[in-house]
């Protein structure tokens, strides 16, 4: 018998049984490109986790460092209100939740951290207060700072206990 011939041989079940075994090997196939997909946008997002990451430390440390490197009281105020600016931005993507988890607790330290040294320079702090000129301005940050008040005031506490300590010189032996 010739391979045409053959085919009609088969019956309806062995068919059936053929076109079953095809889509469970389909299945498996589009099963095998969804986890490939799916590995594929979860390393996606890691790497932009990562360079979200990595943008917030490089900012924070331009901001702080055009803050500390100000020649001018105008250039400091200057400096001074971006720096406030990035916090608020990035209070505003924390009360988002825009960023990771690993990130949102990195920013979050960060911003605690900031506050807690502007609270302790009075001359920033009336500079923060005066240039609140309605409910919104800054309003991220103010409910950062209301939220998350116990932590700013254990890091301002931190800060004093280790000013202090530095203060009396090294422990004695």
């Amino acid at each position: 018998m010739s391979e045409p011939e053959l085919i009609w041989l088969l019956s309806d079940k062995q068919w059936s049984a053929i076109s079953a075994l095809g889509t469970v090997a389909q299945a498996v196939t589009a099963l095998v490109g969804l986890l490939f997909v799916g590995t594929q946008i979860r390393q996606a997002r890691k790497t932009g986790d990562l360079q979200s990451l990595q943008d917030f430390l490089r900012a924070a440390k331009d901001h702080e460092h055009a803050l500390i490197n100000s020649g001018s009281d105008e250039d400091r105020e200057k400096a001074f209100y971006e720096f406030v600016n990035f916090l608020e931005i990035q209070a505003a993507a924390l009360r988002g939740g825009l960023f990771s988890s690993v990130t949102r607790r990195i920013v979050r330290e960060k911003i605690r951290d900031s506050v807690a040294v502007i609270e302790d320079i009075e001359p920033w702090m009336a500079k923060l207060e005066s240039a609140i000129s309605s409910e919104t301005t800054f309003e991220h940050l103010r409910r950062f700072c209301k939220r998350e008040r116990r932590y700013i005031d254990r890091v301002k506490r931190a800060r004093a206990d280790v000013g202090s300590t530095s203060a009396a010189g090294p422990p004695s032996q």
